[in-house]
């Protein structure tokens, strides 16, 4: 522990000079040194705190004369903390644009690109707010589930979709279509996320508190976008339906 008198440091000074321990805290003509301290918690979030708290107290007291710097554990996962969450957000943003674009390409429709993303997107927001909410930290395993989220859950929609537009075209009724997208495809897609599902929530008995993160978030994905795409998604095509029908009869 460094000793807050002057006249202590001077003295505990005296006592290491020429000891070995004097080249693992000072160079050799005494410009530079370091400060070692030992951290107790191995949380993310308590790192991040304690790196936050050393960059404010550096801010306020480093001059001309004397240049301090951070580093250390504590230091890059803060460091790495913030780039995780800006390249996830970016990435994400460019990523739904991307899904909507090429959904709206393969159904020939640019409104139901929109409208089969719908489902996914409201998964991820749900899925950061169970994050949050359970403390779940965004690190390098559970980065990756909002992009797992979007690149299979969209193909629920997209089956849902494709089977509306089918029946659609058959019998002319918005609601009829729907009931048997649900009772033809339904299954399939309940068939799909039970097995995803139940393939990566082998990594609860893991070890390792990130992977075991990971596996349940995507578990909880697959079925939030399983279920957004046999409840929500039908719901937004009928209503849609009947808007253009009102809109036809009107003109």
């Amino acid at each position: 522990q460094i000793p807050d008198d002057k006249a202590k440091i001077e003295q505990l000074w005296f006592l290491l000079d020429g000891q070995d321990v004097m080249p693992q805290l000072v160079n050799d003509d005494l410009t530079k040194g370091i400060i070692q301290s030992k951290f107790a918690s191995a949380d993310n979030k308590d790192m991040e705190a304690f790196a936050d708290k050393m960059n404010r107290f550096i801010e306020s007291n480093q001059n001309e004369n004397c240049h301090i710097e951070l580093t250390g554990m504590p230091s890059v996962y803060a460091k790495l903390s913030s780039s995780l969450i800006n390249s996830q957000y970016s990435s994400l943003f460019i990523a739904i644009i991307m899904v909507v674009l090429i959904v709206g390409l393969i159904l020939r429709s640019a409104s139901k690109g929109i409208i089969a993303a719908i489902p996914v997107v409201a998964t991820i927001i749900i899925l950061f707010g169970f994050m949050g909410i359970a403390g779940i930290p965004l690190d390098i395993a559970t980065v990756l589930v909002a992009s797992i989220a979007l690149g299979i859950g969209i193909d629920y929609s997209i089956h849902v979709i494709t089977g509306f537009n089918y029946h659609l075209k058959e019998n002319g009724d918005a609601e009829k279509s729907i009931e048997q997208v649900i009772l033809m495809s339904g299954k399939s897609v309940v068939i799909n996320v039970v097995s995803v599902s139940a393939g990566f929530l082998i990594l609860l008995v893991s070890q390792l508190v990130p992977l075991q993160n990971f596996g349940l978030l995507v578990a909880i994905s697959m079925f939030g976008s399983g279920f957004g795409a046999l409840t929500l998604l039908p719901a937004i095509l009928i209503l849609v339906n009947r808007k253009r029908k009102i809109t036809a009869n009107n003109h």
